[in-house]
């Protein structure tokens, strides 16, 4: 056997704008320990204005996978 490297979860989806990600997730736990509900058209529509690819849509799947991670990020933290 070898080791198994997962290809969902994080390393996928930061190579895809490290920068959307950093600033999207830094952003949401903000808010998130701040106490504020923060809704999946708010996070959507600020993805998009932090990103300069044309081409990204932060459709539900990979909004649900960023809200995963950032729920993990937060737990981990609290």
């Amino acid at each position: 056997g070898g080791t198994k490297v997962s290809i969902e979860g994080s390393y996928q989806a930061e190579g895809l704008d490290p920068v959307l990600e950093r600033t999207l997730k830094g952003w949401l736990l903000a808010c998130w320990k701040k106490g504020y509900d923060v809704t999946n058209r708010q996070i959507k529509n600020c993805a998009l204005s932090i990103t300069s690819d044309p081409d990204f849509k932060a459709s539900k799947g990979w909004l649900a996978k960023f809200i995963n991670r950032c729920r993990k990020e937060y737990d981990s933290e609290s």
